[in-house]
């Protein structure tokens, strides 16, 4: 192996490592401007656009979500301690959520029948299949 090979194969396990490690940090971006950001390795919160007086949506964290048009779906994990945080929704439990990026309007609770049927209220027929938020996922911005 050549000395540019060694040195790409290189980089590229160095890259791994600090993704690995949860070293990196990541924005995914959403429609009008909402976006999931990981806190650290652990800890990922939804904000609203930039600016808005609700900046956080929920938070920690979101352990699956699904964008359908504007309307941004998902399940938060039981929340842990955040110090000072103003949080639009504090939660004492695990929980499902619906924003509707358009207008808005947010929806939070635990059951998921009640869930799929706010869903279907905004027109999104079935609960979507939810994925777990992923660095790869901030390279679609």
């Amino acid at each position: 192996m050549g000395g540019a090979s060694k040195l790409a194969v290189l980089i590229i396990a160095w890259v791994a490592q600090l993704i690995a490690c949860g070293m990196y940090d990541y924005k995914i971006s959403l429609p009008n401007g909402y976006r999931i950001i990981r806190f650290n390795a652990y800890e990922l919160g939804l904000f609203g656009p930039e600016g808005s007086t609700e900046e956080i949506q929920i938070a920690p964290t979101i352990d699956g979500y699904a964008v359908v048009g504007a309307i941004v779906a998902g399940h938060a994990e039981p929340p842990h301690q955040l110090p000072g945080a103003a949080v639009r929704a504090p939660r004492t439990s695990a929980e499902f959520f619906v924003i509707d990026t358009k207008s808005a309007y947010f929806w939070h609770g635990t059951d998921e029948n009640e869930w799929a049927a706010e869903l279907r209220t905004l027109g999104v027929t079935e609960p979507p299949p939810l994925k777990v938020p992923s660095v790869w996922d901030s390279f679609h911005d």
